[in-house]
């Protein structure tokens, strides 16, 4: 199999997802009944050993029997619940897989990086060197709709799976950081497809990670950062581990001497200890809240270990991921048993009776907190694996488990190139996306995109710009035969006033144009995409920017593709023959009033408009669509026709 196909897709579960449901519906009835079983048990236990007759021996028996069965039945309900828990996590994943198979609409927004934030919070890789990448432009990104609120379908909710805000961080930067070398590329996708065609490999991280989805693990990357609180405070220590241990103490001298005296210590221990806690409580509160957000991530890096060591990658990125995944075994072990220690917190007054005698929390959290300040480069290390291996999942999951994706062909060299024989947007449904060829960087590198509205200009434009980051993040394209050299996207595409900074809406878009501009003369392997350049000016002026516009970054070698209404911007072509530059349109055909599009690219300049069309269609009055009409005769523009180049 090469390199950028696809691997066949496998059918829905639909039966599965069923079964699963049928199947978690049984065992929820056999734990009701076990439960109700054990509370006879507890309560058979009780009136077994409450003495009624001179003989206890029948009784006992009869008590230990109770109990023996009662932790029998404690141990088959704990099986049972956590046979329903793996089943139920089986039926989500199935369930959000028929999700992605057949509407593509997703509801995740992408994280908003907090301002201050550390590494980890910015999706950094911390456990190696980032390769070399570029700052995708953030008006580009929102031009294309990479990210989006959790009512938009994006290009981000069409791939992110990650149940940890770490994956969906990793995944935001990625997108947001295209790389520059084609080696780079290839090394990410060789995990892509890895995860692609390794289908136990990929569904058995996802199921790893799953349980993460209940916890708001955001604070653990600042607590990672953080100094420990207790550390160094060695009298407090020595005090707190005295005063903890003498309740203890005095219980053992009073059992051993048979005396009440020295449990008469343990009420004044109590104020004392009280105070203790009293006195911490604003620091130990905060450490142990944060430490016990640990414990489920620590479970799932046993999880993750498990499943790398079952599966080891071969690929160099989810390989490298896994090893620190592995280094970190022993450790997360060691301190998950601390963490166990402070959920007992958990068991409420029986806990805080206990705590007053032992300050056992005060004694733990400075044990805990040693481990995590010794271990934190590979704590940091295992929680930037972890969210790059949820990230790389969710690049592959679209390549798996959808038709039309493709690995696409990177390309070695400094002349830009851009081609596919179908290109089509990854947020369509493939059953009813028209795609459509593209090539630029050998005969054209400027395309000239006319059509009427509503023909499809404006969704070829973002299909070229969302693949081009696609593929730049060395993620699967919704494409055939893509083929590219590494390139800075840029558009201007939905221009806004910016009302921020006082803009109005022509000096926005001149200023992004120039963006475009500058970076050409830095390097060649760029791609402007355009969408009715300079809307915001009057139209001889704009025609004839745009001109010049396109012919300057022709000749600099850079890639641009302009959509535009305006019949004038394809004489550059037809008329003046300019080297490099390529008519492309869509049109629409008219049966009685109505308007149908097919949405294929076809060579040449429009000859046709419907703006007229549209509004007798949804019933503007006719005086006003004929009116309309004569002003658009063609004695009505002969200035566009007499616009020149200006030299």
């Amino acid at each position: 199999m090469r390199l950028h196909q696809a691997t066949s897709k496998h059918p829905g579960n639909p039966e599965e997802i069923e079964k699963l449901s049928a199947e978690i519906s049984r065992l929820e009835r056999a734990a009701s009944r076990i439960s109700h079983l054990r509370l006879l048990c507890f309560l058979g236990a009780i009136a077994a050993f409450v003495p009624i007759s001179h003989s206890v021996l029948f009784p006992v028996i009869g008590g230990t029997l109770a109990l023996t069965l009662f932790a029998a039945l404690v141990f088959a309900h704990s099986h049972i619940l956590d046979r329903v828990d793996i089943f139920k996590a089986k039926r989500l994943l199935l369930t959000e897989k028929e999700a992605r198979r057949g509407s593509r609409r997703q509801t995740r927004a992408a994280p908003v990086i907090v301002e201050n934030a550390v590494p980890l919070e910015k999706g950094l890789r911390v456990h190696r060197p980032e390769p070399p990448s570029s700052t995708l432009d953030p008006a580009t990104a929102d031009d294309l709709g990479l990210f989006g609120s959790v009512s938009q379908r994006s290009v981000f909710g069409l791939l992110d799976t990650s149940s940890t805000l770490f994956g969906s961080r990793r995944l935001q930067r990625i997108l947001l950081h295209p790389l520059e070398v084609a080696s780079d590329i290839r090394t990410r996708q060789a995990s892509v497809l890895e995860l692609t065609t390794e289908a136990a490999l990929r569904e058995r991280l996802l199921a790893a990670a799953l349980p993460l989805r209940e916890h708001d693990l955001s604070p653990i990357a600042r607590m990672l950062s953080e100094p420990p609180v207790f550390t160094g405070r060695t009298g407090l220590l020595l005090v707190i581990n005295a005063l903890g241990s003498l309740a203890p103490i005095l219980l053992l001298a009073s059992a051993v001497t048979r005396s009440l005296g020295p449990l008469q210590l343990i009420v004044p221990l109590i104020f004392l200890n009280m105070a203790v806690i009293g006195a911490n409580v604003k620091r130990s509160n905060p450490v142990r809240d944060r430490l016990l957000l640990l414990g489920p991530l620590l479970d799932t890096f046993l999880r993750l270990e498990a499943v790398v060591t079952a599966h080891p990658p071969r690929s160099d990125e989810l390989s490298a991921a896994a090893q620190c995944v592995t280094k970190l075994k022993p450790h997360a072990a060691r301190l998950g048993r601390f963490v166990r220690l402070l959920e007992l917190h958990s068991f409420g007054l029986l806990f805080e009776l206990w705590n007053l005698l032992t300050l056992w929390e005060l004694r733990i959290l400075p044990l805990a907190e040693k481990v995590v300040a010794e271990r934190r480069p590979l704590l940091e290390n295992g929680v930037g694996a972890l969210g790059e291996i949820e990230a790389l999942v969710s690049l592959s999951l679209p390549l798996a488990e959808q038709e039309g994706f493709e690995i696409p062909s990177v390309l070695d060299g400094t002349r830009a190139v851009l081609e596919a024989a179908e290109i089509g947007h990854p947020n369509l449904e493939a059953r009813e996306a028209v795609r459509n060829p593209l090539a630029l960087g050998n005969e054209s590198t400027v395309l000239i995109v006319t059509g009427s509205n509503m023909a499809g200009k404006s969704t070829y434009l973002k299909s070229i710009g969302v693949n081009l980051a696609l593929a730049n993040a060395g993620g699967p394209v919704c494409a055939k035969d893509f083929r590219w050299t590494p390139l800075w996207l840029y558009s201007d595409i939905n221009v806004r006033d910016s009302l921020d900074d006082g803009k109005s809406y022509f000096q926005v878009e001149v200023e992004r144009v120039l963006k475009v501009i500058q970076k050409a003369r830095e390097s060649a392997r760029i791609l402007g995409i355009f969408d009715e350049l300079f809307r915001g000016t009057n139209s001889e002026e704009r025609i004839a920017l745009v001109r010049a516009i396109l012919r300057h970054l022709r000749d600099t070698g850079a890639l641009v593709v302009v959509a535009t209404h305006d019949l004038a911007l394809t004489r550059l072509v037809t008329d003046d023959g300019e080297r490099g530059m390529r008519n492309l349109h869509f049109r629409e055909t008219v049966e009685g009033t109505e308007m149908r599009f097919d949405y294929r690219l076809r060579e040449g300049p429009a000859v046709s408009r419907n703006a007229i069309r549209v509004l007798e269609a949804v019933g503007y009055p006719e005086s006003i669509t004929r009116e309309a009409r004569r002003e658009c005769s063609p004695p009505a523009r002969p200035l566009l026709d007499r616009i020149e180049a200006p030299k």
